[in-house]
């Protein structure tokens, strides 16, 4: 799928964003008590649209994830997935790591995620 057409297909639509660990060659998912996806939606009341030449979105409201009740470990970056169970999607890699230990809420201020230049990546 061509990457700006899978983030006009997630107007509208219902999306999850994961936490992802790089291990040197893949993508994994974050495991650990309290962690699952969170359901976000791609409207205009959470996200608008970039100005310019480039399509793309940023997210209006903060959006944040259960408090971690283990720790989570290391998280390199964050997927957005079409659905609760997919294994691809848009990956946004953090300039640095994030560490997620127990009782910590990880959350995104408004601005915090732009999804331009998307690339489109599978993970496991």
């Amino acid at each position: 799928m061509d990457e700006l057409d899978f983030i006009r297909k997630l107007k509208g639509r219902v999306a999850y964003l994961t936490l992802l660990r790089y291990d040197g060659f893949d993508y994994k998912e974050v495991t650990g008590d309290g962690y699952k996806r969170l359901p976000i939606i791609f409207n205009d009341i959470y996200f608008d649209v970039t100005d310019g030449i480039n399509e793309g979105w940023f997210n209006k409201v903060q959006l944040s994830f259960n408090t971690s009740k283990s720790d989570w470990g290391r998280v390199d970056a964050m997927g957005i997935c079409e659905d609760n169970l997919s294994k691809n999607g848009y990956i946004k890699e953090f300039s640095n790591p994030i560490y997620i230990e127990k009782d910590t809420q990880l959350s995104f201020l408004k601005g915090d995620i732009k999804i331009i230049y998307p690339k489109i990546k599978t993970f496991y």
